[in-house]
């Protein structure tokens, strides 16, 4: 497990532990899931949440670093997870678990997904359910201009209709760093709750998105030269609970515990659910 992911820390003192049982389900075609229930006891009030968790890009390591993320997630907050990962010979299979979903979290890159497939995704996003989305998914279902013709569908509004965005590009390799801050008219959100200190660094480009959707709810912003740009916001769609952000490189998991802590408290409050007291490892 990556260096930030295992070294997220909690003032709040530890809470009486639940025992878990983790089992490993390998899940082909469609990729590697992940389940933690925890053992039935008298404690239990209500089942833990079920975290899906997708998958599909080739640029920056969502595979493995959601893998360890939704390890994460079982291991010290007692979510159930399934993690999805996408293959160009089949796509995302194994979608039709969004039904029983409590929360998406989603890292996709320019794909076209089989009609079937796309309507699991749509179903999910028009019924108004928690979405937590990462990265490339301002541009998840949308081809490059030109690419060539295919029976899959698209979703190029995705980016503006459900999260409120408006990707047009990126900063490049010209600036060596995107200098990360939390936005003081927020600092009190709940997913912010903890993050220290409240500015850092990102190695990832700083991604073009303005001009956002004014009633969503900027969280953090990222300077790259003259450039600074929305990188996390909230909003809602549909009624659902909405959380993006720009930030998701490889480098953001496994070295900056602020981002992980951020990360897991924004699919918590996508699910209108407290963030439960970390259990140590």
């Amino acid at each position: 497990m990556s260096s930030a992911i295992g070294s997220i820390q909690d003032r709040r003192p530890p809470a009486r532990q639940k025992m878990l049982l983790v089992v490993f389900i390998f899940s082909w075609p469609g990729g590697v899931a992940w389940a933690a229930e925890p053992t039935h006891t008298p404690e239990t009030k209500s089942a833990p949440p079920y975290v899906v968790l997708v998958a599909y890009e080739d640029e920056y390591e969502a595979a493995r670093t959601l893998r360890d993320f939704a390890r994460l997630l079982q291991e010290r907050y007692g979510c159930r997870t399934r993690l999805l990962v996408g293959q160009p010979e089949n796509d995302l299979p194994g979608l039709e678990v969004l039904a029983e979903a409590d929360v998406l979290v989603l890292y996709v890159r320019r794909k076209a997904l089989p009609v079937e497939q796309m309507k699991h995704i749509r179903a999910y996003v028009e019924a108004g359910r928690p979405l937590v989305a990462l990265r490339t998914s301002s541009h998840a279902f949308a081809l490059r201009t030109g690419s060539p013709p295919t029976p899959k569908q698209q979703w190029p509004e995705f980016d503006n209709q459900v999260l409120g965005g408006n990707y047009h590009g990126h900063t490049g390799k010209q600036y060596p760093a995107t200098e990360i801050f939390v936005a003081p008219e927020a600092a009190k959100h709940p997913i912010l709750a903890g993050i220290e200190p409240t500015k850092w660094q990102s190695r990832g480009s700083l991604y073009l998105v303005s001009p956002i959707d004014p009633k969503a709810t900027v969280l953090l912003w990222g300077q790259a030269g003259p450039h600074k740009e929305p990188v996390a916001w909230t909003r809602t769609y549909r009624g659902g609970r909405v959380f993006y952000t720009s930030l998701g490189h490889p480098d953001d998991f496994d070295h900056c515990p602020q981002f992980v802590r951020l990360l897991v408290q924004a699919v918590f409050w996508a699910m209108n659910r407290p963030v439960p007291t970390l259990k140590r490892p």
